[in-house]
């Protein structure tokens, strides 16, 4: 094999490893999208360098024509969502807090915990819900999140937990605990108030967009609030996430229903202990 060839193979293998590492180690990092777009594409290289050492040059150019068609599709693709989430993340980040008068509820889907505690990207649509309520008092805040396999409480009733410690008055936070994931908060918050049909929404900045579109495929129009992640790999994994997310959600548009709770991609890590891609 030519040294260029044994060169790509290398670089190959290189971006392969920092990829499983990446995913094994995604309890600690929270890196388990990137992981899995640079092990996807540490192995394409891999296997398309193996290609054009060994192929003629016919087969070569029907594969190489295949596969840059099918990357510009993904590249272009990508590029359009994520402008969409971009730009919404943007215009709700500093919004101006005064809702309308006929904005009632405020919504706010979980996002894991740690213990019975609510997560680093949770704190962050719970302290923006806080900051909301507190512009205008007397509003519902409805916390919405049910108990994942690996966590002890529901998630909605931790974030309740926290809003109250901050001093929102109980009764002015309403708990939804079994919905498992985004698509689920919004359809049991549809089925808890019916004739609801405007609400604010308060969620992470790469996340507002996709719960827009959910909250309009229920029949709610949402103003969106969000928060920065802040945490630049944070920051870059769950904004790619969305792309495979937004890719599900047209796909469950046109009829076809993908169990996204109850669907889990499970691998070991350190200890034993089982987490959720």
């Amino acid at each position: 094999m030519e040294a260029k060839y044994k060169k790509r193979i290398l670089w190959g293998l290189g971006m392969t490893a920092v990829g499983l590492a990446g995913f094994f180690l995604r309890k600690f990092l929270y890196t388990g999208i990137l992981a899995l777009f640079l092990l996807g594409f540490g192995l394409a290289l891999m296997a398309l360098t193996f290609i054009r050492a060994k192929a003629g040059r016919r087969v070569w150019k029907a594969i190489s024509v295949t596969f840059h068609s099918f990357f510009l599709l993904f590249l272009v693709s990508f590029l359009v969502a994520e402008g969409l989430v971009i730009g919404t993340a943007v215009k709700s980040v500093g919004r101006d807090t005064r809702l309308p008068d006929d904005v009632e509820h405020i919504l706010v889907p979980g996002a894991g915990l740690m213990g019975e505690n609510p997560s680093y990207l949770y704190k962050l649509r719970l302290d923006e819900a806080f900051t909301l309520y507190k512009e205008n008092p007397g509003r519902i805040i409805v916390v919405l999140g049910g108990q994942g396999d690996d966590e002890v409480i529901p998630e909605a009733e931790a974030g309740k937990r926290y809003l109250v410690r901050k001093g929102v008055p109980e009764g002015h936070v309403v708990a939804e605990c079994r919905s498992l994931d985004t698509a689920e908060n919004l359809e049991n918050f549809k089925a808890m108030f019916p004739g609801v049909e405007w609400a604010a929404l308060v969620s992470n900045d790469f996340h507002v967009y996709r719960c827009s579109l959910l909250a309009r495929r229920n029949g709610i129009e949402v103003i969106p609030y969000a928060r920065v992640t802040g945490r630049i790999h944070l920051s870059l994994n769950y904004f790619a996430r969305e792309y495979i997310s937004l890719i599900i959600y047209l796909i469950e548009s046109g009829g076809t229903v993908i169990d996204t709770a109850n669907f889990h991609l499970r691998v070991p890590i350190p200890q034993g202990v089982y987490r959720t891609l």
